[in-house]
């Protein structure tokens, strides 16, 4: 009779056995190369150049350190803004236009009857030149007609107001030889500054007088302009004292200043 028992000398019986492990063995190998590609992938993506920053703030920030960091070449100055003085600063001074100092033909004028801009209506005649120096300052003092003793706004944007007194940005009063507006944020609100040195005006002239005024005075930051941040200082002196302000030494601009907070 024939024996039909499986063979247990390694023969065809092992087949199984081997097909199993071999897949196994696969198996482990495709994942090794799975996981090895990955690996590479993220590291790829990891070292690719991002976007640029786009952000205003990122933009502001960046130029900020920029501004207070040393030069890459030479002996750098000093960009920060200390107790020590700072140099390289541009000083503007700005006034109030006083209405009886100018002349011209008379310009109408309309706008909004108060502050608040709830109502509008004709605000008056003016020199053509007073309306223009208006513009250019932000505001008037009218001396003749109903509104004399009142003050003529405008704003890009906005147009002409009557008002109770001369204002910065945030809409608060000026005040003389105190008020100043930063043309950068290394000068934050309500930083007190004293002016060290005027450096050259316009014409390239020390301007004595003018700087003796303001280095006389303490000076708190009212304003910060925007975006582009730039080292310049905008000083208020108050009203015109006289015909001819425009004109004359105190519309000026100086380069090359020193500054000091405190």
């Amino acid at each position: 009779m024939t024996d039909s028992r499986p063979a247990t000398d390694g023969g065809t019986a092992d087949a199984p056995g081997r097909g199993l492990a071999d897949r196994a063995a696969w198996y482990i190998v495709a994942w090794v190369v799975v996981s090895g590609l990955l690996v590479l992938l993220v590291t790829r993506v990891d070292r690719s150049p991002g976007p640029p920053n786009t952000h205003p703030a990122g933009r502001v920030g960046a130029a900020a350190v920029a501004t207070a960091g040393p030069a890459q070449h030479g002996a750098p100055p000093d960009r920060s803004v200390t107790a020590a003085g700072s140099g390289d600063w541009t000083l503007a001074v700005s006034y109030t236009p006083v209405e009886s100092f100018h002349h011209g033909p008379v310009v109408r004028v309309a706008g909004c009857l108060r502050v608040t801009c709830d109502s509008r209506g004709d605000l008056g005649g003016y020199p053509a030149d007073f309306v223009a120096a208006v513009q250019a300052e932000g505001s008037g003092r009218i001396t003749s007609g109903v509104h004399a003793g009142a003050f003529l706004g405008w704003a890009a944007g906005v147009g002409y107001w009557l008002d109770t007194a001369p204002r910065d940005s945030r809409g608060k009063p000026l005040t003389a030889f105190t008020s100043a507006g930063s043309g950068t944020p290394l000068l934050s609100l309500r930083t007190r500054l004293r002016i060290l040195a005027c450096g050259a005006d316009e014409s390239g002239a020390a301007n004595d007088m003018v700087c003796a005024r303001l280095r006389a005075a303490t000076w708190v930051v009212a304003e910060v302009r925007g975006p582009s941040p730039t080292r310049s200082v905008t000083l208020y002196v108050g009203a015109e004292s006289g015909p001819g302000f425009a004109d004359g030494r105190w519309n000026t601009t100086f380069s090359h200043a020193v500054l000091r907070i405190g």
